[in-house]
């Protein structure tokens, strides 16, 4: 028995499951889909609101074990294209196992790691280069009073305003307040052009990273 339940979203597409952990429905979902003997966990995208630890971990993987067994399958594969999956508190979570195995690897824990809005890092930057002026902006968003804060990136331009990457639209200072943004790195176009080149990622990047390859 476990303490997570996962069930489809809609009727029309059973791969897509939500999920209950101790009769709460956590926001967000996860993709499955079936390959030879194994069932792949392909996309997790989850908010947790701060329950995430190895006990919900060990949960969601019972839970797909199950789910694996009630498809006849012999292999449980817990994937990400990015070798990422995005949760609220955790990162680099990648596994792949029998079913049976009695246990979970955790490689990376982050205390407050909130999931980030689509492909903001990347599409921030891109912009960033190309108008060659402005300010790349990593740090968090809160869209609604009650929710969660959300990482985020964005683009100080030196006129004052600011593009946001998810609508494609520009604020002004003042407007964007809205989201409640909270800047927690500030890179340069020069910078931001030697982070991705020297962690060939968009980011968000580490203190170690900043440290090693920035000279401030």
């Amino acid at each position: 028995m476990t303490d997570v339940v996962l069930t489809p979203i809609l009727p029309a597409e059973p791969d897509v499951l939500g999920i209950t952990y101790k009769g709460v429905r956590i926001v967000g979902d996860v993709l499955t889909m079936v390959t030879e003997d194994s069932l792949v966990v392909s996309y997790l995208a989850i908010d947790t609101s701060g329950i995430v630890d190895k006990e919900f971990l060990t949960s969601l993987v019972a839970a797909l074990e199950a789910l694996a067994i009630e498809k006849g399958l012999s292999k449980l594969k817990i994937e990400y294209r990015s070798q990422k999956l995005t949760m609220y508190g955790i990162a680099g979570f990648v596994q792949s196992y029998e079913v049976g195995e009695a246990h979970l690897v955790v490689k990376q824990v982050v205390k407050s790691n909130p999931a980030p809005i689509g492909t903001c890092y990347e599409d921030a930057w891109r912009f960033l280069i190309k108008q060659d002026e402005g300010f790349l902006i990593h740090g968090s968003v809160q869209l609604s009073a009650e929710g969660p804060r959300i990482w985020h990136a964005w683009v100080e331009l030196t006129t004052g305003w600011v593009w946001e990457p998810q609508t494609g639209q520009y604020f002004t200072l003042e407007d964007f307040q809205i989201m409640s943004p909270v800047e927690e790195n500030k890179y340069t176009n020069e910078e931001a052009a030697i982070m991705v080149a020297r962690t060939d990622n968009m980011g968000p990047w580490s203190e170690e990273e900043r440290a090693e390859y920035i000279r401030r």
